[in-house]
C-alpha cells in the first residue's frame, strides 16, 4: 500500500463546483449506511444523511486556486481550507431557517478520536456521532476518488487506511461499520450515490469579518484531511 502521507492526500482538496455536490451526495450516502448499521432509528439517520450532505459547504468561502493546487499547501492556505468548517457552521445557521446539526457536522466533521483533529481538539464521545459518522464516510470517499493531487485509490487501500486509524482519526465503532459497509458496496455505488435527491439548498451571503479572525481558529491542528 502506499504510503499515506500529506504529500499524497494534500489537503486542497478540488472541491469547487459540482465536485461539492458530488462528493456531500456519496459522503451522505455513506453515512446515511453507516447510521443504519449502527441501528439508529430512521429520523437518525435522515438527518445524519442531511447533514453530512453539507459538511464541506463551507469550502465555498476558500480560494479557488488553493481547494485546486495539485501541490502541498503553505501555512496559509492550510489555514484557509481548515476555516471552512467555522464558514460552513456559520452558513448552515444563518441561511435561511438553521440546519443545527447539519452546522455541527459542518464544524466538528475534522475532530479526532484522539483528539489531534480540529476546529476545537475534542475528542472520543465529545464529538457528537454524527460528526464522528460523517467524518469516516467524507475519508472513504475523498480516497475513494480521484483529486487534483491524487489518484483514486483502490478499495483494499482505502480500507487499510480505515483500519489503520480506528481508535486514532475515527472512533472504533465508525471504523467497524464502514468496514461492514464496504463489503456489502455495489461495485456501482459512486452512481448510486448520486442518485440521492437534493436535500436542499442555502442561500450564502458574505462571510463576516469576525468570523476571519485568528480567534476563531484557536487549537487547530494540522492534519492530513480537510
Amino acid at each position: 500500500m502506499r504510503a499515506h502521507s500529506e504529500a499524497v492526500l494534500a489537503p486542497g482538496a478540488a472541491d469547487a463546483g459540482p465536485a461539492v455536490d458530488h462528493h456531500g451526495l456519496r459522503t451522505a450516502w455513506l453515512a446515511g449506511r453507516i447510521a443504519r448499521f449502527l441501528e439508529l432509528d430512521a429520523a437518525t439517520v435522515e438527518g445524519v444523511e442531511e447533514a453530512a450532505s453539507f459538511h464541506d459547504v463551507g469550502k465555498r468561502f476558500v480560494d479557488e486556486s488553493v481547494l485546486s493546487k495539485p501541490g502541498r499547501l503553505d501555512a496559509g492556505e492550510r489555514h484557509q481550507v481548515e476555516m471552512h468548517v467555522v464558514f460552513g457552521a456559520w452558513t448552515l445557521l444563518s441561511g435561511g431557517p438553521p440546519r443545527r446539526l447539519a452546522a455541527q457536522v459542518a464544524l466538528l466533521h475534522h475532530e479526532w478520536w484522539n483528539g489531534r483533529g480540529y476546529p476545537f481538539g475534542l475528542a472520543r464521545l465529545a464529538i457528537p456521532l454524527a460528526a464522528r459518522i460523517t467524518a469516516v464516510a467524507d475519508v472513504f470517499d475523498a480516497l475513494s476518488e480521484e483529486r487534483c493531487y491524487k489518484p483514486a485509490w483502490p478499495l483494499r487501500d482505502v480500507m487499510a487506511y480505515v483500519a489503520s486509524q480506528r481508535g486514532r482519526q475515527f472512533d472504533p465503532r465508525c471504523a467497524d461499520a464502514m468496514r461492514e459497509v464496504a463489503a456489502r458496496l455495489p461495485v456501482d455505488w459512486h452512481q448510486q450515490a448520486l442518485g440521492v435527491s437534493s436535500l436542499g439548498s442555502l442561500e450564502i451571503s458574505s462571510v463576516p469579518t469576525l468570523l476571519q479572525g485568528d480567534e476563531l481558529s484557536r487549537g487547530m491542528h494540522t492534519r492530513c484531511f480537510v
